[in-house]
């Protein structure tokens, strides 16, 4: 028994080529009644962590919500302010009157 091997031409083999990716949507730029809160860490003293945790207590709070508003009434973290340039200026603020 024999096998016989014929040459045939083999019909075009289609060539896998990779779709391009899709773009993704840009995403609108956020504001920050937008943004939710976020879990960071920091290293504090026992004793830091346990004046956190009293003042907590005592407003009724918890721990986030004291250090966001040390944070956010701290004069040295005030003295810093972070502004945008390409916004247009208020035209209604452009003028301080001395009256």
């Amino acid at each position: 028994m024999s096998l016989a091997i014929t040459d045939q031409p083999s019909a075009a083999i289609p060539v896998r080529t990779r779709k391009p990716k899709a773009t993704q949507a840009t995403s609108r730029p956020r504001t920050p009644a937008d943004e939710k809160p976020r879990k960071v860490s920091f290293y504090l003293s026992p004793e830091s962590i346990r004046r956190l945790g009293v003042v907590a207590s005592m407003e009724d709070s918890d721990k986030s919500r004291v250090l966001e508003q040390v944070i956010r009434t701290s004069p040295l973290l005030k003295r810093w302010v972070v502004s945008d340039r390409a916004k247009p200026a208020d035209p209604g603020t452009d003028e301080v009157s001395s009256d």
